[in-house]
């Protein structure tokens, strides 16, 4: 640092000197002074920029584990969705083969009783059958 002094030629050789001597370490204060903020604000601004990144990262990685959760969302979502239509249609179709059953059990009772029928009438034709056997005999 230049510094215009302007010492009066008054002053002895010994005086300016000291007072010489004085300001130079004055000024070497100061400059070790400046050292020493720059040093600490590169420091903090190491720090602090450090810290910003750290951060952004975890914003980041945050950021893709949400994206992967809001994927992983709308697949359960898709999933849900085309499992209650196929509960829908099952339903539809339960439905259907409980009316289909409900027939088929009619259809085997009418059968039943058919063929129960029928085998009574068989009886009654093989009786008369033997009926007329015996009396031919």
């Amino acid at each position: 640092m230049n510094a215009d002094l302007d010492l009066p030629l008054t002053i002895d050789v010994p005086h300016q000197n000291m007072v010489l001597a004085l300001l130079t370490e004055l000024i070497n204060f100061q400059n070790g002074l400046i050292a020493c903020l720059k040093e600490v604000d590169t420091y903090y601004s190491t720090q602090l920029t450090a810290t910003a990144n750290e951060m952004l990262n975890k914003m980041h990685e945050y950021s893709g584990r949400l994206q992967v959760l809001n994927r992983d969302i709308l697949e359960l979502t898709k999933r849900i969705r085309l499992m209650m239509s196929r509960v829908q249609r099952l339903d539809k179709r339960k439905v259907d083969l409980l009316v289909v059953r409900k027939e088929e059990n009619e259809i085997s009772r009418l059968l039943w009783r058919s063929s129960r029928c029928t085998a009574a009438a068989a009886a009654a034709a093989a009786a008369a059958q033997l009926l007329m056997l015996e009396k031919w005999t």
